[in-house]
C-alpha cells in the first residue's frame, strides 16, 4: 500500500522545508520565525490526526456493529438477499477501515518526525 494522500504531501514538504532551513543555518529573529511557523503547522497537523483518529474509530465501529448484525442474523433466520447485502457491507467497510488505519499510521509518524525538527529549532533559540 504506497499512496500519496494530500496530507501525505503537504506534511513531507513542511519536513523538506524545515530540514532545508535549518541545513542553511538559521539563526536570531528568523529562527525565531521559524518555529513559530513550524509550532503553528504542526498544530494543524496534529488537528488533522486528530480528526482522522475519529474518522477511523467511526468506521471501524460501524464495521463490528454490522458484523454483530451479520452473525445475530445467521444465527435467527436466514434471507438470502439481507445476508448478501451486509456481507458486502461488512466487506466494504473492512477494506475502508484498513485505508483508514493506514492513512492514520502515516499521518502520525508524520507528525513525531516533526517533534524532533521543533526540538532541533528549540535548541537554536
Amino acid at each position: 500500500m504506497c499512496y500519496n494522500t494530500l496530507m501525505d504531501k503537504k506534511l513531507k514538504d513542511h519536513q523538506k522545508y524545515i530540514e532545508k532551513e535549518l541545513k542553511a543555518g538559521v539563526s536570531g529573529e528568523k529562527a525565531a520565525k521559524l518555529l513559530a511557523y513550524h509550532q503553528n503547522m504542526t498544530r494543524n497537523f496534529q488537528h488533522e490526526r486528530l480528526i482522522h483518529l475519529l474518522v477511523t474509530f467511526f468506521f471501524i465501529a460501524a464495521t463490528l456493529l454490522i458484523i454483530g448484525l451479520y452473525v445475530a442474523m445467521m444465527l435467527s433466520f436466514y434471507d438470502p438477499t439481507l445476508y448478501i447485502c451486509l456481507g458486502l457491507l461488512v466487506l466494504i467497510l473492512s477494506i475502508t477501515d484498513i485505508f483508514y488505519v493506514h492513512h492514520y499510521y502515516q499521518l502520525e509518524n508524520g507528525v513525531q518526525r516533526l517533534y524532533e525538527l521543533e526540538k532541533e529549532l528549540l535548541e537554536l533559540n
